[in-house]
């Protein structure tokens, strides 16, 4: 999940903090490189052995984490995407700046579904108890993960919608 957790702390207390002491003891695992720039607005994400990145050529592209073996790529609609992927229960979503909201079998790439939403946003997508909440413009919208049907959608948000959804249950 994009933040670590629900309400984007981006604090994760099982990870070894990397620090000033042992910063020198980091060594390169692996890189690959892709047709295009890595999208510098969205970050890696890794799940459940995978990682997922996106380039400047609108694609999305899946690594197997322990040996960068190469899994599948996706490229969305031309007017491309920034926010990060986000994965639950082996399904990759992503919003494009098509106005799309893509659902994608995260093993293999394959769509599952996609939907069209009434704005293009540069915030991931944040899904909890299987609803997808996205927010762009003055708007922020929910809809079913497992078909993309709209659950529900706000349009009178006074400002603007710039980040990812934190949801406190």
């Amino acid at each position: 999940m994009f933040g670590y957790d629900l309400q984007n702390t981006r604090y994760n207390p099982n990870e070894k903090i990397i620090n000033v002491s042992n910063i020198f003891q980091l060594e390169l695992a692996w890189k690959v490189e892709t047709p295009g720039t890595i999208n510098n607005l969205s970050s890696p994400i890794v799940a459940n052995g995978i990682v997922y990145i996106g380039d400047n050529t609108n694609t999305i592209y899946a690594y197997d984490a322990l040996t960068n073996k190469f899994l599948w790529n996706y490229s969305l609609e031309p007017d491309g995407f920034s926010p990060s992927v986000i994965v639950l229960n082996n399904i990759a979503y992503v919003v494009d700046h098509s106005k799309h909201l893509v659902a994608l079998n995260a093993k293999t790439g394959v769509p599952v579904w996609t939907k069209t939403v009434p704005y293009s946003t540069n915030s991931s997508p944040t899904v909890v108890n299987n609803i997808i909440y996205i927010g762009g413009g003055n708007v922020i919208s929910a809809y079913d993960a497992t078909s993309g049907e709209t659950r529900w959608s706000n349009q009178n948000i006074s400002g603007i919608v710039s980040g990812s959804p934190a949801i406190v249950n």
